[in-house]
């Protein structure tokens, strides 16, 4: 498990944009009703960055990477697939969005959980 310290968050890559968000989300902590009524416009952002972040991390790990300018269109699905790599990221976005589509939580697919 790694833990979130000091030295290791001044280490983190991450935009200072989402920072904001991310601070802005821990100070309406427990108005999360309020959020959803008042300010989706935010939540959408933050779903967006988190979904982009999470198709480039977990591509980048099985070596799969695409153009930094090809990233956020071919993740949100605003642009066709060029190749094989950009076919990897718009995959996982349909992955994310059939898990977050679900009424019920996804079943889990390994035996002994």
């Amino acid at each position: 498990m790694i833990n979130l310290t000091i030295n290791r968050i001044e280490h983190l890559s991450i935009p200072p944009s989402t920072v904001w968000l991310l601070g802005e989300c821990m100070r309406a902590r427990g108005m999360e009703e309020m959020w959803m009524r008042q300010k989706p416009e935010v939540l959408e952002v933050l779903r967006e960055q988190a979904m982009i972040q999470s198709a480039e991390s977990s591509n980048r790990i099985e070596g799969v990477t695409v153009a930094a300018d090809r990233l956020r269109p071919v993740v949100l699905g605003k642009t066709r697939p060029l190749d094989r790599p950009e076919e990897e990221l718009y995959g996982y976005r349909k992955a994310l969005d059939w898990i977050f589509a679900r009424k019920h939580s996804v079943p889990h697919l390994m035996k002994g959980h």
